[in-house]
């Protein structure tokens, strides 16, 4: 994943922002590979990661469950 590091500054100023749209709008953008290893990451609470999973639609949710 290209800009992995810009992506997950810019996701943790929207979640700070409580700009849900916007942040949905990037996950979207991205393999579920890729938001399965941002999930992963450690740059993100519990709370957040929770926040961010919930935001994805059901079918992109049960690819990024079985990469995590």
């Amino acid at each position: 994943m290209e800009n992995k590091d810009f992506l997950i500054e810019k996701i943790g100023e929207l979640i700070s922002e409580k700009k849900p749209g916007a942040i949905l709008e990037i996950l979207l953008s991205l393999h579920p590979q890729d938001i399965a290893e941002i999930l992963n990451s450690d740059c993100f609470e519990q709370k957040q990661k929770n926040i961010l999973f919930r935001l994805l639609k059901k079918d992109l949710a049960a690819q990024v469950f079985v990469e995590l």
